[in-house]
């Protein structure tokens, strides 16, 4: 029995939710099927809504525990604090079309898992299209909601040619894509925006980019979105399988001697060897391997400073100065923002999954400043200095210590005056302003009067420091300590009264009120600057760093307890109440109807 658009329209639809079974805050799972009247289920569709709102500090971590799947999916996207990766908006090469940027940062995601269509004569029938629609038009899908796809055929375990698994892949890529779904940056990931406006739904399918491209394994053929770097080079590669003595051998590809330090293999001098294969035959140092890397790509992932520079500073004959440049290889990056994106996957493995981060690695460092130096970039400070400059992540060249930016000191400095006055104005009151971040022994005894004004001091004291220039403007507990704030004693002296309760109370504070909270400060110093004042206009003008909304290096440079809160995504709207389970029928966009779109038997 062959489908048509009458017979679709008798269907009825049946839209199923469960929660999470551990993590039920974050997670729903939504089912949405195609019934008809006389065959039953003809279609299925599979999603899992993700509340990053929810994630209360674990979003990567909830994603990893889910799936490989959901976990190569944020990695690919977000950072850890669920925003879209700077790349994908700013990166001339990487953010695509362009059509995607910082909107993403909030709303629900609905992870499109599978759709499948059950009865072999209504495929290509626009049933695939109908449960997208429905997905899209539920209350599980409200206003500034986004629907996420990595398309993708089904794979039955038998083995599959190249061609095959292509022509089915470009299928499901053309399904998406005739729904509205276009890809975000060059990743494997198609969205569509539920808000009919975004500049996604007006894109033409033909002006939409490709991914980067990817291998094949007729065994295993790709089976989800992979970020692939260093693995490429050295997971199963022959460096895991050689020794000193193979490395030593002549005939070892420069590529693999130069990865092997990575493996913890003892490695000849390859300084010296990069010179000899260069004597030997100028080419070797532009070999590239099977994915397109040629041995500085090589050598920036792997961090190795010594080959790098060695590399860079052979004859210009050589040639190596025209990779610097080149993305002609499967990851489609230069050999520096290889380096960069390893070493942004080695922080964000360590704060999200081991708790902890102490900063770039030397030879990292020494790997980007070489590489920037060569690419023409007027860095005025020695290798040395840039390394101390740089190792908490500094991309503005003014973070104090390395770790405090301009904009951060700013919006501590003015969060601090604020919550101080906040003090002031309700006066000593159980419950009042700072008093949750009192130990829970005090909170539970309460404080006198000159407890509270002696908080109120230290927190006026955390503020003076922050306008002092330098070291001494950083908020530690002696630069807080030396400020002649009398008051301030009545608390310090007492028990339970210190210095890190204070800070706790403004940086926590802080981070509530930035964009990874509610934006009411951003949202008030952009209002302040529209109307002139002086003040924001300074802050707006000062230079972003990628250290301006780090709150969890503020936490740890500080010795601030809870350190883990500082880590979550939407923390201030953690406790507000779940609407996505209300009728929002009338608020949402209607996906545009595609009755006779190709569908197919796929999973997604």
């Amino acid at each position: 029995m062959m489908a048509n658009s009458q017979a679709l329209d008798q269907c009825d639809v049946k839209i199923e939710a469960a929660l999470h079974d551990e993590h039920p805050r974050a997670l729903k799972h939504v089912y949405v099927d195609a019934i008809h009247p006389l065959l039953g289920r003809i279609g299925s569709l599979k999603a899992i809504q993700i509340n990053r709102n929810r994630c209360n500090g674990e979003f990567m971590m909830i994603m990893d525990e889910e799936s490989q799947e959901l976990c190569d999916f944020v990695l690919a996207l977000f950072d850890e604090n669920g925003r879209l990766r700077p790349e994908l908006v700013d990166h001339e090469s990487q953010k695509g079309t362009g059509v995607w940027g910082r909107e993403l940062d909030t709303g629900m995601l609905l992870y499109v898992l599978s759709v499948r269509v059950d009865i072999e004569g209504y495929r290509r029938n626009g049933v695939g299209t109908f449960l997208l629609q429905q997905l899209a038009r539920s209350q599980f899908a409200p206003a500034g909601s986004y629907l996420i796809a990595w398309p993708s055929p089904e794979f039955q375990n038998d083995p599959r040619s190249e061609d095959g698994w292509q022509r089915d892949k470009r299928i499901a890529v053309d399904f998406f894509r005739k729904n509205h779904f276009r890809r975000v940056g060059r990743t494997q990931f198609l969205a569509y925006a539920v808000d009919a406006s975004h500049p996604s739904r007006s894109l033409p399918i033909a002006s939409d980019v490709a991914e980067q491209r990817q291998s094949f394994d007729e065994q295993h053929p790709p089976a989800g979105a992979q970020l692939h770097g260093l693995s490429t080079v050295l997971d199963g590669g022959p460096a895991s399988t050689l020794g000193a003595a193979s490395l030593e051998d002549p005939l070892c590809p420069l590529r693999v001697v130069i990865a092997s330090q990575r493996l913890g293999i003892p490695t000849p001098d390859i300084v010296k060897r990069i010179q000899d294969a260069f004597q030997q035959k100028p080419s070797l140092v532009r070999e590239k391997e099977e994915h397109g890397f040629a041995p500085l790509h090589v050598a920036a992932m792997c961090q190795n400073s010594l080959a790098v520079k060695a590399l860079l500073e052979l004859p210009p004959q050589s040639g190596v100065l025209e990779d610097l440049n080149d993305r002609d290889n499967r990851e489609g990056l230069t050999p520096l923002e290889l380096c960069e994106r390893e070493m942004r996957t080695t922080k964000e493995f360590s704060q999200t999954l081991l708790g902890t981060w102490s900063g770039y690695s030397c030879t990292a460092l020494r790997t980007v400043h070489a590489l920037r130096r060569a690419s023409g970039e007027n860095i005025d400070v020695s290798e040395d200095e840039y390394v101390e400059m740089s190792r908490w992540g500094c991309t503005c060249g003014r973070c104090t210590s390395g770790w405090l930016s301009p904009r951060m000191r700013y919006r501590l400095l003015c969060t601090a005056q604020v919550c101080a006055d906040n003090m002031m104005v309700m006066g000593l009151m159980r419950d009042g302003p700072g008093y949750e971040h009192l130990p829970e022994d005090i909170q539970e005894t309460g404080v006198s009067k000159t407890f509270y004004r002696g908080y109120e001091a230290v927190v006026r004291a955390i503020a003076d420091v922050l306008q002092n220039p330098g070291v001494a403007g950083v908020p530690l507990a002696e630069n807080i300590r030396a400020i002649p704030r009398r008051e301030m004693y009545g608390f310090l002296d007492r028990p339970g009264g210190t210095v890190e309760c204070a800070l706790d109370y403004v940086v926590l504070a802080a981070r509530d009120q930035s964009p990874l909270g509610d934006s009411t400060f951003d949202d008030l110093e952009e209002e302040t600057a529209e109307k002139g004042d002086e003040t924001s206009l300074a802050y707006r003008e000062m230079p972003t760093c990628v250290n301006d909304l780090d709150f969890s290096r503020v936490a740890e440079r500080l010795g601030l307890p809870a350190q883990e809160r500082y880590r979550s995504y939407g923390t201030a709207q953690l406790l507000e109440t779940d609407d996505s389970d209300e009728d929002m029928d009338g608020e949402e966009e209607e996906i545009e109807e595609e009755e006779e779109e190709e569908d197919s038997d796929m999973d997604v």
